[in-house]
């Protein structure tokens, strides 16, 4: 068959037998209500940067010295100011999300090309929703990261006009679809739902059986669904990010599949950065330093707790310096040790659906806020009540009640909404304490 217009236009390298794959997905008895399309907007012309980092993966960056800064200095905004020549490293300030968030013009290069130009929204599960502009090629290596992640961990995938990942979600609402990866082979790629008010257990079970994936990604709170859903499969791997993935989770979920089940340790602006491998969380990164800082910012020794940040990237509209992600670990060699990012946490609505914070996210996204945090408290009569705290941004009205209604729409259940003025300034905000 030839190749639609409407899949080329998505996939601009999509091949007879990835139309076909596509077809078959988008039509499959057994599938879910599609609601999104999608495709992977690579040229020919990307081909040789994509290949080009692949041969870099396996070591990692090690010293700052190494990141383009001078480059960047040129081009940079944030870095002309903050980082001009003869600034030692430890007395640059460290980027934060809000910074992206409202100093975006900042932090783009002024020679970016900006014709390929794609931005996706953050859910703001860790603070600010976030709109990122992003390149197709970054998608692509961070998807060469996975693959990285998984030879680590011996297992490999075959790409073809087969599927390969399906990305399993547990939300009320997300984005569903199909799509073919053309640096894959034109392989497949399915973004399901297991949200039993959509898409019956019965039917998600034949579905995904018979796509029979080689990967299956998703999350601690979308994988205890997969459990409790009883889908069958045999993939070579399950890969967690999103949140920390417990101990037990593992356990049950190598005992009921058989495969490594691989954490990996990412943010939506930079990517994966460390994944399971043997010794431990890895980090993963050709093209990303990463360093771990005490409060006042300055660089840590190798063993010391502190911040999580990092330079560098793969994305040519975001490059970072000195990014602090509000996540903390212990840095040993290669490896993060203890760390300390997004706990998983989730609720049931009264229907008995999971909510997770991408869905309450969602209720935050017409707002302007510097930072929150939702967790349950006592009132002053002692009783335990869900309580929504957020800092404002000055200048900025907050609807508190908008927003309050918005919660408990989503969960059945009150929500005190109050404004904190110094909510996280100490780096200590715990923005998903869970109910």
């Amino acid at each position: 068959m030839l190749v639609p217009e409407a899949v080329a236009r998505l996939t601009p390298l999509a091949d007879a037998a990835g139309a076909a794959l596509l077809l078959r997905l988008r039509e499959h008895a057994d599938a879910p209500p599609w609601s999104h399309t999608l495709g992977d907007r690579l040229h020919p012309e990307d081909l040789p940067a994509i290949a080009a980092f692949r041969n870099t993966l396996g070591p990692v960056l090690a010293d700052a010295s190494e990141l383009p800064l001078a480059r960047w200095r040129e081009t940079v905004p944030w870095v002309r100011t903050r980082a001009p020549e003869g600034r030692a490293w430890a007395d640059i300030p460290l980027q934060r999300r809000e910074n992206i968030a409202f100093d975006l013009a900042e932090l783009v290069p002024l020679d970016a090309d900006l014709g390929r130009l794609f931005h996706y929204e953050t859910s703001g599960t860790t603070g600010s929703p976030l709109s990122i502009p992003s390149h197709a090629r970054t998608t692509a290596m961070n998807h060469l990261l996975i693959e990285e992640a998984l030879r680590r961990n011996d297992v490999h995938l075959e790409p073809g006009p087969t599927v390969l990942v399906a990305h399993v979600c547990a939300q009320v609402r997300t984005w569903t679809f199909p799509a073919i990866l053309s640096y894959w082979g034109n392989g497949g790629l399915v973004k399901v739902n297991l949200q039993p008010a959509e898409w019956a257990p019965a039917r998600a079970r034949r579905f995904l059986a018979d796509l029979a994936p080689q990967l299956v990604t998703g999350d601690p709170v979308s994988f205890a669904e997969l459990l409790a859903w009883d889908i069958p499969l045999r993939p070579r791997a399950l890969l967690s990010g999103a949140a920390h993935l417990g101990r037990g989770l593992v356990d049950a979920l190598s005992a009921r599949y058989g495969c490594p089940v691989l954490d990996v340790y990412s943010t939506t602006e930079i990517g994966p950065i460390a994944a399971t491998a043997p010794g431990g969380l890895r980090l993963l990164c050709p093209d990303l330093f990463v360093e771990i800082v005490g409060p006042d910012g300055r660089p840590l020794p190798d063993g010391e707790l502190g911040e999580i940040v990092v330079s560098g990237g793969r994305n040519p509209y975001l490059p970072l310096l000195r990014y602090a992600t509000g996540d903390h670990a212990r840095k040993d060699g290669e490896h993060l040790r203890d760390l300390q990012a997004r706990r998983p946490v989730s609720w049931r609505a009264r229907d008995g659906a999971v909510i997770t914070p991408v869905d309450l996210a969602r209720a935050l996204h017409p707002h302007v806020f510097a930072a929150f945090a939702f967790r349950e408290e006592a009132d002053a009569s002692g009783e335990r009540a869900l309580v929504l705290r957020l800092r404002p941004v000055e200048g900025e009205r907050l609807d508190t009640a908008a927003i309050g209604a918005g919660f408990e729409a989503i969960l059945g259940r009150a929500v005190a909404v109050r404004v904190d003025p110094e909510l996280g300034r100490d780096g200590k905000a715990a923005e998903w304490g869970g109910a």
